[in-house]
């Protein structure tokens, strides 16, 4: 479980998936991704490029991108 999940809660990440129309495959994808950006922290290029290399070829990119832009505002936000 990420940082992010962890601050966030599951449920929530999902509902703002399913706002972007994404189904259990993206949303895992962007669970992935999420867990993947634990290991980068203070470095936002390399956050860029996983997530891109992971989305690259998927047809909801954009939402998935839509999402996770969506996701990480929640988390700076609830940060204390």
């Amino acid at each position: 479980m990420s940082a992010v999940s962890e601050v966030l809660g599951e449920e929530r990440i999902r509902e703002i998936c399913q706002e972007f129309g994404l189904g259990s495959k993206e949303e895992g994808i962007v669970n992935e991704i999420l867990e993947r950006w634990d290991q980068l922290v203070g470095d936002p290029l390399e956050k860029v490029r996983v997530a891109q290399e992971i989305i690259k070829d998927n047809p909801y990119f954009l939402q998935i991108a839509l999402a996770l832009k969506k996701i990480n505002f929640e988390f700076a936000m609830n940060l204390h």
